[in-house]
């Protein structure tokens, strides 16, 4: 999904994130909405919002999301993204950035699931662009199956690696964090990002079982699959 242009939006890193927000009854979200005047709405009329992370921003500033859709209720950004169309209106909030890579990286390897796709492929960009053209890298997409892999539009000289990995959140993660371990060489920094029960494990690995320090770990859970169910 791409919108905007936002002009007045600069890029705030590689890793960056902004809020999305959609009305349910097709209203449009009034122009002068603020976070105050939003929090002042009734819960029959707030609108709707998602945190997504941002693929790039081009110079007008038009904003590219890689959107991973959930279910058909009519009260989420999901809906709005499977229907919308040029023109249509939205409101957001950000973007706001996250981090920047250390010096001296000599091999990063990016883990995402679905909802961090577009995240990682932002930060594989800025490695090449920012800390070097040539460093080995790896982008490890962790999907259900075939049917979920596509072109992540990458220089040449990154791999992309296909992880299918169970659907249980708590054995998807086991799987990830088991995958990382056993690379060779091991890397010495590793970008990681998508649900809870992924990206705990993994952060423990790094941390403990390859020994990475704090500053060559950024791991983060961008959201929580009910374990439930």
């Amino acid at each position: 999904v791409r919108i905007g242009p936002y002009p007045e939006f600069g890029s705030l890193g590689w890793d960056q994130s902004l809020t999305v927000m959609t009305m349910t009854d097709g209203r449009p979200v009034p122009d002068d909405m603020t976070l105050e005047s939003r929090r002042a709405m009734s819960a029959d009329e707030m609108p709707r919002g998602r945190t997504y992370t941002v693929r790039g921003i081009d110079a007008d500033g038009v904003m590219e999301l890689w959107m991973a859709v959930h279910g058909d209720d009519p009260e989420t950004v999901s809906t709005w993204a499977r229907s919308c169309s040029v023109g249509d209106p939205v409101a957001v909030f950000g973007p706001r950035g996250r981090f920047r890579v250390p010096d001296e990286v000599d091999r990063a390897v990016l883990v995402a699931d679905a909802s961090a796709l577009g995240a990682a492929a932002a930060v594989a960009d800025g490695l090449v662009a920012e800390v070097s053209t040539s460093m080995p890298m790896t982008v490890v997409g962790v999907v259900g199956g075939a049917s979920e892999e596509f072109d992540l539009g990458l220089s040449d000289h990154i791999e992309v690696e296909w992880l299918h990995a169970p659907s249980d959140p708590v054995e998807r993660g086991k799987a990830v964090a088991s995958h990382i371990a056993s690379l060779d060489p091991a890397p010495s920094y590793v970008w990681g990002a998508g649900e809870f029960n992924m990206t705990r494990p993994l952060r423990t690995t790094l941390r403990g079982e390859l020994g990475l320090p704090a500053g060559r770990v950024a791991v983060s859970a961008y959201w929580r699959a009910d374990t439930t169910t």
